[in-house]
């Protein structure tokens, strides 16, 4: 009888050893199911480590199990980029390992791949081409058209409203530009082509270009007569209306630098706008670009509306010369020596550009009208 107990109770031992373990195999069983049900909510990427990637897959496994992973080969990790044309992934062979606490510890192999998903999808390409489309439209929106402005500036004036990474180009050859005179406004026409991962679209551009002023403020006795009628002719600017210059109201920052830049041909810069104030939006923005690359001017901010004074005048006439050194001193008594405008000032005397104030004063801090600074553009031009 006791032998017999003894059977009976060596096969219970054995039918619950079995059990237990059948239990724990169970759970590798669930735990690589639990693994294949989640992995499509795993965020994977294309420079995705061997630590990430496992602790990842480890957080889809429910902690109850008790189960840790590690590579069966570090060299099975592999990951294949995405890119905006294509999905990548990222797969590796894991050892599924059950602690029992026993002698004997439970191990699966599987196979975890994870679909990295497009660097851009149509979706996102598409919103952000449509984002990019109405950035530029508003950026030309408030463009200052002359007739010098080429069909080069316009493009760089809407690339430089692309925030989203679209990339414009002239589509075909349809660049139309018809010229403005005092008696009709001209046109300027054109299609851009643009293009964001795999979404493009056409953007058709229209802008009018202003009439030039029959100015009714300019009398033929003025000094600046025949500044303004230069300045207007060759569109480095234009009229506050189409019967007026405004030629006695304050000039600003913009607007000189903007004068200048329009008379040497409106060269474009590539640099990375440093101005926290202006966008491609702003008819100045290439001015300013173009100022900051030849040392004009400096600092984050650009204040486009600050007055523009004398001394700051021939400081950006100088520099766009070359910063040219006459060899002499001023004689005004209010330009010391050793001020940042000093060459600059005897340069603009020396070469008729602009007188003192005074014969002793320069007045380097009064401010410039329209009239005085195209009447210095057209003799430092």
């Amino acid at each position: 009888m006791k032998k017999i107990t003894g059977l009976i109770l060596t096969a219970v031992l054995l039918l619950s050893t079995a059990f237990s373990s059948y239990a724990v195999v169970d759970y590798l069983d669930e735990a690589i199911a639990a693994v294949k049900a989640k992995k499509d909510t795993v965020a994977v990427y294309n420079d995705m480590s061997e630590d990430d990637f496992k602790a990842a897959v480890q957080a889809l496994i429910p902690e109850e199990y008790n189960i840790t992973l590690d590579y069966d080969y570090t060299s099975n990790f592999k990951v294949y980029n995405a890119t905006a044309e294509k999905e990548g992934s990222v797969s590796a062979n894991f050892l599924f390992t059950q602690k029992t606490g026993e002698k004997y510890d439970f191990t699966q192999h599987y196979l975890v791949r994870i679909v990295i998903p497009k660097a851009g999808t149509d979706v996102d390409a598409k919103a952000a081409l449509e984002e990019d489309v109405n950035n530029v439209l508003a950026a030309l929106d408030v463009m200052n058209m002359s007739n010098m402005t080429g069909y080069i500036t316009v493009r760089d004036v809407a690339q430089a409203a692309c925030k989203k990474g679209t990339v414009l180009g002239w589509k075909g050859d349809a660049v139309d530009i018809e010229k403005a005179t005092t008696e009709k406004a001209g046109y300027f026409k054109g299609t851009l082509r643009a293009v964001n991962g795999v979404a493009e679209t056409d953007i058709d551009i229209k802008l009018t270009i202003p009439k030039l002023c029959l100015c009714k403020d300019v009398n033929k006795s003025d000094y600046f007569a025949e500044a303004v009628e230069w300045a207007l002719q060759r569109n480095i600017t234009s009229g506050i209306s189409e019967t007026e210059f405004a030629p006695k109201n304050t000039c600003t920052r913009a607007q000189i630098l903007t004068f200048l830049w329009r008379a040497v041909n409106s060269p474009v810069s590539a640099i990375e706008n440093p101005f926290a104030d202006i966008n491609g939006g702003h008819y100045y923005y290439y001015p300013a670009m173009w100022a900051y690359e030849k040392n004009m001017i400096s600092g984050n901010e650009f204040a486009a509306n600050t007055p523009c004074t004398r001394a700051s005048t021939v400081v950006y006439l100088w520099k766009n010369a070359g910063s040219p050194d006459v060899g002499t001193v001023s004689t005004f008594t209010d330009v010391p020596a050793n001020a940042d405008y000093a060459k600059a000032v005897a340069w603009a005397v020396k070469n008729g550009i602009t007188s003192g104030t005074s014969e002793t004063t320069f007045s380097p801090d009064m401010t410039c009208t329209r009239g005085q600074i195209v009447t210095f553009l057209k003799r430092a031009i």
